[in-house]
């Protein structure tokens, strides 16, 4: 999949909300999650996307069962930088 997305929107909009949504409704497709680019301007946002992230992949483990070994792997590379 070769495709870009910018989002753009003032501040309480669900940015995040939808960056992140994205990110793992991606990963859930097939692709794999390091070659996915999410840019922010801080790291203090980049800390709260991972976080998120990391929140949405555990509700998805959670509510699925064959998906487990993915997520795993993937909350893996999360915690690398």
């Amino acid at each position: 999949m070769n495709a870009n997305t910018v989002v753009r929107a003032s501040a309480g909009t669900g940015k995040t909300y939808k960056l992140v949504e994205t990110w793992v409704n991606l990963v859930e497709s097939g692709l794999d999650p390091l070659r996915i680019v999410a840019m922010t301007f801080t790291e203090k946002a980049a800390g709260d996307m991972r976080s998120r992230i990391r929140e949405a992949i555990l509700e998805r483990m959670k509510s699925e069962t064959g998906g487990r070994i993915l997520w795993t792997r993937v909350l893996g590379l999360l915690d690398r930088k």
